[in-house]
């Protein structure tokens, strides 16, 4: 799999998990102690991020 498809996956992914714990991005960024702008890259594919930010 390519760097490209893996995050587009993984934002995907991130963006349906927060939307069904009903977070908004404001809300995933302050409890990831992330910015929005960061959460707003990551889901549309254009970031990465560790698996442990996420945990």
């Amino acid at each position: 799999m390519n760097v490209e498809l893996y995050l587009k996956e993984m934002g995907e992914r991130i963006m349906q998990r927060r939307k069904k714990l009903g977070l908004t991005q404001k809300a995933l960024a302050e409890l990831s102690e992330l910015t929005t702008q960061f959460v707003s890259y990551a889901e549309a594919g254009k970031r990465g991020m560790r698996g442990g930010i996420l945990a």
